[in-house]
C-alpha cells in the first residue's frame, strides 16, 4: 500500500459515515416533524422537539461550527429550537417569548446569508419586492393583533423579509439554491402562522406550515455543506479542512 493511502482511505471512511449521519438525521428529523403534524395531543410537544433537535444535530454534522456562516446558522437553528420550546406553551407570555426566539433566530440567519457574501443590490431589490405580501398580511391580521403583540408582530414581519431578501440575494452563491429554498419555505410557514393566529383558525394552517418550517430548516441545516464549497466532498462522502474554505469566503 502506497503510504498514505491508508489515512485516504479512514478520512473517506469517516466522512461516508457522517454523510450517511447527516441524510438519516435530516430523514427522522423531518419524519418527527410529520408525525407532531398529524398530532395526538399528548405527544405532540415531545415529536416537535425531538424534530427541532433534528435540526440543529443536522447542521452539527453538514460543518456548522467549522466556518462563519455555518456557526451564524447554528446560532438561528438554536433560537428557533427555544422558539419551538416556548410556543408549546399557552398565552401571550409564551407567544411573545416565541416570537422574540424566533426574531433572534432570523437576526443570526440574516447575517449567515450576509457573511455568505449575500449581493446587497438584489437583497435590497428583493426587499422593495417582499413590501407587498408583507403589507397584505399584516393588513389582514393587525385588527385581530393585540396591542401589547403589535411592536413585536411588526418588528418580526420586517425581519423576516430582510432574512428571506438576503437569502434570495444569495441566489447565485455556493449552496444559494439550498439558502433560497430554505428560507422560502421557513417564510411561507410563518405566513400560516399569522393566519392561524390573527386571520383564520384553520387545521390547514398547521397542516401546511409546520412541514414547511421544518423543511425549510433542515435544508438551512445542509446548505451548510453547499455553502462552504465543501458539496462534493459532502456528497461523495469525503471530509476536508472546511475551515480553509472559509477563510476563502
Amino acid at each position: 500500500m502506497v503510504e498514505g493511502e491508508g489515512s485516504v482511505a479512514a478520512t473517506r471512511g469517516t466522512g461516508s459515515r457522517l454523510t450517511t449521519g447527516v441524510w438519516m438525521v435530516a430523514a427522522v428529523t423531518f419524519f418527527a416533524a410529520i408525525l407532531a403534524t398529524l398530532k395526538p395531543m399528548d405527544v405532540y410537544g415531545p415529536f416537535k422537539m425531538t424534530a427541532s433537535t433534528g435540526f440543529i444535530a443536522t447542521a452539527v454534522l453538514a460543518g456548522g461550527l467549522h466556518t462563519t456562516y455555518g456557526r451564524l446558522l447554528l446560532a438561528g437553528l438554536i433560537c428557533s429550537w427555544w422558539g419551538d420550546l416556548l410556543l408549546l406553551g399557552s398565552g401571550r407570555l409564551y407567544f411573545l417569548s416565541g416570537l422574540v426566539s424566533f426574531l433572534l433566530g432570523h437576526v443570526f440567519y440574516s447575517g449567515a446569508f450576509y457573511a455568505h457574501g449575500s449581493r446587497i443590490g438584489q437583497a435590497l431589490a428583493w426587499l422593495v419586492a417582499l413590501t407587498i405580501p408583507a403589507y397584505i398580511i399584516m393588513s389582514l391580521a393587525w385588527p385581530n393583533v393585540p396591542a401589547m403583540l403589535r411592536i413585536p408582530v411588526v418588528a418580526y414581519m420586517s425581519i423576516i423579509s430582510i432574512m428571506l431578501a438576503l437569502a434570495l440575494g444569495a441566489w447565485r452563491l455556493p449552496g444559494g439554491s439550498m439558502i433560497a429554498a430554505g428560507a422560502i419555505a421557513f417564510y411561507l410557514s410563518d405566513v400560516c402562522v399569522a393566519r392561524g393566529r390573527f386571520i383564520s383558525q384553520s387545521p390547514i394552517n398547521g397542516l401546511i406550515g409546520l412541514p414547511l418550517y421544518f423543511l425549510g430548516q433542515v435544508i438551512l441545516a445542509i446548505s451548510v455543506a453547499y455553502a462552504t464549497g465543501a458539496a462534493k466532498r459532502f456528497m461523495r462522502g469525503e471530509t476536508g479542512d472546511v475551515q480553509q474554505q472559509d477563510t476563502m469566503n
